[in-house]
């Protein structure tokens, strides 16, 4: 059995339910989607490709589209320094554009687009959430490389480098399924996810921004996020997201998703209940990260970013379902949208 097929059978696997498809826009509400493609057309060692695309729909007996956006940055493989960006960003980002995209990187994008900042008046675009976003598809990039060419040697620089990540998140426990397999093979473990069902319903209903095909050995991280408006002054949160893997031969598996449902107060700015739902994770220790979703509950969203980067952190939480929290910090300003179209 290789490192990678033993996830077919061992019970230490997480979650393998992907979603299928995607629920029709409501005539009250607006949808945002984006999409985070990484890919190394180079190589291993080449620069990696990040292309990030995103689009506001408002529903209604005709859907209109509010907003679109959309970059390819090169990253240097082995730095994460951006080399390039097409189209170039605005001249008001000149310091994100000589930023590497590690730590530090999405405090950097808030600063520009905070009240105040730069691009005040972009802080809940497309833009602001694309840059925001693209970091950890950027460092989960090279999951497509270990797909390729599993490790099996013993290597001590994995043992230290997954020391320091102990307690990082809920899979990243000392006694847990990464953990001990480091210590007992002194490489990680290859999760291999289910087949990855068609997000965009078929036919196409526009429900999604324009996809291209993404090459073999790439991953692409999809979300999306529906606000309807409802009685008393409240709204209903309808929220996903994916990471696919695309192989050799094209297929897509899914490497993690979650759902998020909840309700957001127009008035108070909060949202008021959060249910997360593991879909696909790669270990079985990662679902009981999904009871960290409650830490956003009375968080005004306009400061959600912030809060969920400062404050969900370690072995409760999943950085995976933190960005998808992170991603519901502009629903107020979509909310006002709808309103101002009713």
């Amino acid at each position: 059995m290789t490192v990678t097929d033993i996830w077919d059978e061992d019970q230490r696997r997480g979650p393998h339910d992907p979603s299928r498809g995607s629920p029709a826009v409501d005539a009250m509400s607006i949808r945002r989607t984006t999409t985070i493609d990484t890919s190394w057309p180079d190589g291993p060692t080449g620069d990696l490709v990040v292309a990030a695309r995103g689009r506001d729909l408002r529903g209604g007996t005709s859907p209109k589209v509010l907003g679109e956006h959309g970059f390819v940055m090169r990253l240097d493989a082995l730095t994460r320094s951006i080399t390039t960006v097409e189209p170039e960003l605005p001249p008001e980002l000149a310091e994100v554009r000589k930023a590497t995209v590690t730590t530090g990187f999405r405090s950097l994008v808030g600063r520009s687009f905070a009240v105040g900042g730069p691009l005040d008046v972009g802080r809940h675009g497309l833009l602001h959430c694309l840059l925001d976003e693209i970091v950890m598809p950027s460092f989960i990039a090279g999951y497509a490389h270990m797909r390729a060419a599993p490790p099996t040697d013993d290597s001590p620089s994995t043992r230290a480098r997954f020391q320091g990540r102990v307690d990082l998140c809920a899979g990243y426990t000392a006694d847990g399924t990464i953990g001990t397999w480091v210590q007992e093979f002194g490489h990680s473990p290859i999760p291999v996810g289910p087949p990855a069902p068609a997000l965009v319903n078929e036919p196409d209903d526009g429900g999604w921004h324009d996809r291209p095909p993404t090459p073999p050995h790439s991953m692409r991280r999809s979300r999306r996020v529906d606000l309807v408006l409802g009685d008393g002054g409240a709204a209903e949160i309808d929220a996903m997201f994916r990471d696919e893997h695309i192989g050799e031969d094209g297929a897509h598996d899914v490497l993690h998703e979650y759902s998020v449902s909840g309700r957001f107060d127009l008035g108070q700015g909060t949202i008021t209940s959060i249910e997360a739902q593991p879909r696909v994770l790669p270990w079985q220790e990662c679902p009981a990260a999904a009871a960290s979703a409650q830490f956003v509950v009375g968080v005004p969203v306009t400061d959600l970013r912030r809060r969920v980067l400062e404050g969900m952190q370690g072995p409760s939480t999943c950085t995976h379902l933190n960005d998808e929290l992170r991603f519901l910090s502009d629903i107020g300003w979509l909310a006002e949208v709808i309103q101002g179209d009713r």
